[in-house]
């Protein structure tokens, strides 16, 4: 009988040890199952643009320029979707993050053309400031209600100046840079720079809502000619003369 009290015994100081482990352990699991719960699996990102450089050989008025751009998404994929020149000019971007996979749809004067994308390859409308270098910075910032983390772009290479972005894990979405310049960054941008053919430009989001985004958004639509990445860049580069 003394025996098995001493068993006992042991077996109850392991177990006095090893507890605080567990609850450690289970806490840990609780708030990762919470964090998730609470992330955005669908929704709208309206982001205001803004215009930092035109290098146009004639001058657009800012009037005619998009002001605004969307981001609707769902179930790993995306629809970026920006408008301008009064509703004559729109281009929406649909990818599939997880196939990785990318159709660009532009519509200019009442001509729908349309080009996919390989994988990985580069945005034909979104385009890297030339000779950026990016780096995750520490610190947070909120941003439409959202927390973000940050980061920086230098220009080791020029005398332009650096710039800070902004992205968030709270949105979610697979490899949400896919074909832009932020591949590297793993966050859905919430403010960040680009250049649009000889636009730079930046990016700010304004609002996000989570709501039920039909799977139709997703969805390519008929009566679009398909063209060329250098087509759909020559459209544009003409647009923009």
């Amino acid at each position: 009988m003394q025996g098995i009290s001493c068993s006992k015994l042991l077996i109850m100081k392991r177990l006095i040890h090893i507890l605080p482990i567990l609850v450690i352990v289970l806490l840990v699991l609780t708030c990762s199952d919470k964090e998730k719960s609470d992330d955005i699996t669908q929704g709208i990102i309206v982001y205001n643009v803004s215009y930092l450089e035109n290098t146009m050989a004639k001058s657009i008025p800012v009037n005619l320029l998009p002001k605004k751009m969307t981001l609707k998404f769902k179930d790993d994929k995306s629809n970026i979707g920006i408008e301008g020149f009064m509703g004559l000019f729109a281009v929406n971007i649909i990818t599939d993050h997880k196939r990785g996979t990318s159709t660009t749809l532009m519509k200019v004067i009442g001509n729908k053309y349309k080009y996919e994308s390989a994988p990985d390859e580069s945005s034909v409308f979104f385009s890297e400031i030339p000779g950026m270098k990016i780096e995750l910075r520490r610190g947070l910032k909120e941003l439409a209600t959202l927390v973000c983390k940050r980061g920086r772009v230098s220009f080791p290479s020029s005398e332009m100046e650096p710039f800070m972005f902004y992205y968030t894990n709270k949105v979610r979405i697979l490899n949400p840079n896919q074909g832009n310049p932020y591949t590297t960054v793993d966050g859905v941008l919430m403010k960040f720079q680009v250049k649009l053919n000889k636009l730079r430009m930046e990016l700010t989001a304004d609002k996000v809502t989570e709501e039920t985004i039909a799977n139709d958004e997703f969805k390519i639509p008929d009566g679009y000619k398909k063209v060329s990445k250098k087509d759909m860049e020559d459209i544009l580069g003409t647009l923009m003369e």
